[in-house]
């Protein structure tokens, strides 16, 4: 039987370097099976490499591969590069893991295959073990249309496209959650809190996350719920801050090396990031509010079953009012220039939390009374994947479909599927 299932596995290997997607899609039909968990891990090393790069376009992975190329291309030494980093106001970096990374590929000798091929591996390795956590809880219990719909929010909240095109917010965003799943769900203590540690260093104004999560552990033994629901609500209505008064604040709070990233809350900026609404279809703009009103809506329902929520679950009741403390803190920076992409993880928490819930028929008494609730949530998140996944054809190129990583070690990715159609 042992020589068996590694003949299959050595099969499922050779199909993966033929046929990634085709494979991916095939061992996918069973998702408990861990062989699908490591496909899916190879698969984001692979769709970095197959990644969409349109040379003319501003976006991060263009910014990635001229920082790339210039590591190619000086002679730096790694003094160099933390003596860049730690003075240089120019350097554009004030984190340390992207950069490393870039370094150490690019030091190595390796090409911009293999550099992309990191970046997706990298972000992999906690996007793939924090969506099979959420598959072993619930798909084993509950199968429905719904609990598939759950799924595949929960793996586009911040889908792999965003963990290359976008590596260093999203790498400490889905670094976040796996540390909140191992710290709430498993009981670790350790490992999580280092990780939110590091936060840092992987994106600077990660940091905020950081100082949330140790209040949390601070004041976690004091029973608070009815407060921090009340403030939750509070400022999930507000919806303006003086950008100005808020960047003078943190002027004077921050370290100067840290003064050139006050750019992100300044009015100026503000008035870009508006200007560009403006030319942004209207979907592009609702699919995210829709996602954060059902999350919102989510963490009302959870509230109001507190009671027997936390006799039901204490680490679910406990991830609650972590989100809601969370959510405090991104419902007040939402409406400031950058600070909106904060409710990833308030999306994350509020989509684990109803998803266990859901699959574990915690709401089987109720659904009747809750059907007008969970079908606008339902409908909220179709609309929600559907145009995430159509934002993500702009990444998304043929090789990464019919592709392997011979022709894409061999071809750049520099048309995406979404050019294509129009």
């Amino acid at each position: 039987m042992n020589r068996l299932n590694s003949k299959i596995d050595l099969w499922a290997f050779i199909s993966f370097l033929s046929w990634p997607f085709f494979t991916l899609l095939f061992t996918l039909k069973k998702p408990l099976d861990v062989k699908s968990k490591y496909l899916a891990l190879l698969f984001c090393g692979f769709f970095g490499t197959s990644i969409a790069v349109n040379l003319n376009e501003d976006n991060d992975i263009n910014r990635y591969l001229e920082s790339f190329y210039e590591f190619q291309n000086i002679n730096f030494s790694f003094s160099n590069l933390n003596e860049q980093l730690l003075t240089d106001d120019n350097s554009g970096y004030k984190d340390l893991l992207f950069p490393l990374i870039a370094f150490s590929v690019a030091k190595l000798g390796l090409n911009k295959f293999w550099f992309l091929f990191v970046l997706g591996f990298s972000f992999g390795l906690f996007y793939v073990n924090s969506i099979w956590f959420l598959i072993s809880e619930i798909y084993s219990k509950k199968r429905s249309s719904f609990i598939l719909i759950l799924l595949i929010t929960f793996a586009l909240i911040v889908p792999i496209w965003r963990g290359v095109n976008g590596f260093r917010f999203a790498m400490a965003t889905i670094m976040c959650l796996y540390a909140l799943i191992n710290y709430f769900f498993k009981e670790k203590v350790f490992s999580p809190i280092l990780i939110i540690l590091i936060l840092p260093l992987v994106h600077f104004s990660t940091g905020s996350i950081s100082l949330i999560f140790f209040l949390y552990v601070l004041i976690k033994q004091f029973s608070f719920i009815n407060t921090l629901f009340f403030i939750y609500l509070s400022t999930a209505l507000l919806s303006n801050l003086s950008l100005d008064t808020y960047a003078n604040v943190l002027a004077e709070l921050l370290p100067s090396y840290l003064a050139p990233k006050l750019g992100y809350i300044n009015e100026e900026y503000s008035s870009l990031i508006d200007a560009n609404l403006e030319l942004t279809s209207w979907y592009a703009i609702y699919f995210n509010l829709m996602l954060n009103y059902s999350s919102t809506l989510i963490f009302i329902i959870a509230f109001w079953f507190r009671k027997i929520l936390r006799q039901f679950s204490e680490q679910v009741y406990s991830l609650l009012v972590f989100g809601l403390l969370y959510g405090i803190f991104s419902n007040i920076i939402y409406h400031i220039p950058s600070g909106s992409r904060f409710m990833l993880i308030h999306n994350f928490v509020a989509i684990l939390v109803f998803s266990i819930l859901y699959a574990n028929g915690f709401f089987e008494n109720h659904l009747k009374s809750l059907s007008k609730y969970f079908n606008f949530i339902k409908f909220s998140l179709i609309f929600y994947c559907v145009i995430q996944f159509w934002i993500g054809l702009e990444s998304i190129s043929l090789l990464t479909f019919f592709g392997n990583p011979i022709l894409t070690y061999l071809m750049d990715s520099d048309l995406s599927i979404k050019s294509l159609l129009k």
